[in-house]
């Protein structure tokens, strides 16, 4: 009688290259979802910030009024040029010393950090 299937050996070798390719796997997946969170966090950063220099070439300030806005839809009223790529993080602008001086922060979850601000002079900090 000739016996056909697979031996409890050959099954738990199966079962354990699947095992090693997914430890593998994984983590690299997730690895990659985190990169693109960063990414897209810092494209939205800088998109708002060439926004707010769309405003201050027209006002000569940064916003009407010193302060901070955390509200998209307000910010995005404000600065029109404004168009978030993600609706994953949350913003927040604040402006100070008379409009000459801002600073954006993008909270979200971004591996190791949670969060990521610019200022006007294009220094990037992650917090």
């Amino acid at each position: 009688m000739k016996n056909k299937g697979f031996t409890l050996v050959e099954l738990l070798v199966v079962v354990a290259v699947i095992g090693i390719l997914a430890a593998i796997a994984i983590p690299a997946y997730l690895g990659v979802q985190t990169r693109t969170r960063r990414e897209a966090a810092v494209s939205d950063m800088q998109n708002l910030a060439s926004a707010m220099e769309l405003y201050y070439q027209e006002h000569n300030r940064y916003a009407p009024s010193d302060g901070t806005m955390t509200d998209v839809t307000q910010i995005k009223n404000l600065y029109r040029a404004f168009r978030p790529g993600s609706s994953n993080f949350s913003y927040s602008v604040t402006v100070s010393n008379n409009g000459q001086d801002y600073l954006i922060t993008v909270s979200g979850d971004f591996g190791s950090y949670s969060q990521v601000s610019i200022d006007q002079d294009g220094t990037v900090q992650w917090q």
